[in-house]
């Protein structure tokens, strides 16, 4: 299955994955995928990101644009995707995802695309890769709590980190 969203520029992928009495695999990368997200793009990167319940991970992008895939891999997380392409129809658009270890879900962001989730499950993990590599010089994000965001985040006892905590609302100037 293959949905998309936010003028094309985020789609979600429902990949198979294989269970058993030992517990499970599932590919998060291959030529299939490239071929049905039609990506064109080779990653350079490869992230694990694990989270304890109500950590809030906040919006963050790179000011020289890449192109993101995530995944879930364990847990449960409230996923929040944002259109801050300014050229896009849907510029500042949302499109929320609740999702866990058992939808089966892959997104693909095309430049111009941020996120931030919410780790709902006692362990998340979530897996994603980048086509760019990380350049703390680029980084760039806004308030969780954004107007234009306007998420209604599903935990009162939200984790933020200093980073998170520190970004203000987004400047559509600064795009």
């Amino acid at each position: 299955m293959l949905n998309r969203f936010l003028s094309g520029g985020l789609t979600c992928y429902e990949f198979n994955k294989h269970n058993d009495n030992r517990g499970f695999f599932f590919e998060s990368y291959g030529k299939e995928l490239i071929k049905n997200l039609k990506t064109g793009n080779k990653f350079v990167q490869d992230n694990i990101s694990y989270s304890k319940k109500n950590v809030l991970r906040g919006f963050h992008y790179q000011k020289d644009p890449q192109e993101q895939l995530i995944y879930l891999i364990k847990g449960k997380i409230q996923i929040v995707f944002i259109d801050i392409n300014k050229k896009s129809k849907t510029f500042l658009k949302k499109k929320e995802f609740l999702i866990s270890e058992k939808s089966n879900l892959i997104f693909y962001m095309k430049k111009g695309i941020s996120s931030a989730f919410l780790a709902l499950g006692n362990e998340n993990i979530i897996g994603y890769k980048v086509s760019k590599f990380y350049n703390y010089r680029n980084e760039a994000g806004f308030s969780y709590l954004s107007k234009f965001a306007n998420v209604k985040w599903k935990s009162k006892k939200l984790i933020i980190g200093e980073k998170d905590k520190k970004n203000m609302e987004l400047d559509i100037n600064e795009l």
